[in-house]
């Protein structure tokens, strides 16, 4: 609002709508003996993925100069980058214990 006035609010003759809901399905039972290991298996998918980002580091610059040149982003730095997102999203939800299977150490989804 301009001047720093306050919305009037709603309209006399407005009928009034309730917000959206949002149904949360109830996470399955984890099995808790399991929590440490699954934890400590992540340990190297984190070194991968540490490589893995210095690459997808040099794969963005490169990038840029290639969308620069061309006017797009060069097909294969696309797909490595889209790899490189969906693996480190498949080891996050692994590590937040979202999922309960071992992510695969590559970057096309498991099927």
């Amino acid at each position: 609002m301009a001047d720093g006035q306050r919305s009037p609010g709603r309209v006399a003759g407005e009928a009034y709508t309730s917000p959206p809901g949002l149904d949360v399905t109830e996470p399955a039972r984890q099995r808790r003996l399991t929590v440490l290991p699954r934890l400590l298996l992540l340990l190297p998918h984190h070194v991968v993925l540490f490589f893995l980002h210095i690459a997808a580091v040099l794969t963005v610059i490169a990038g840029w100069f290639g969308a620069l040149v061309l006017g797009r982003p060069p097909q294969p730095v696309f797909r490595y980058l889209a790899g490189y997102l969906g693996y480190r999203t498949r080891v996050a939800a692994s590590e937040m214990l979202l999922v309960d299977r071992y992510p695969p150490f590559s970057p096309t989804p498991p099927s």
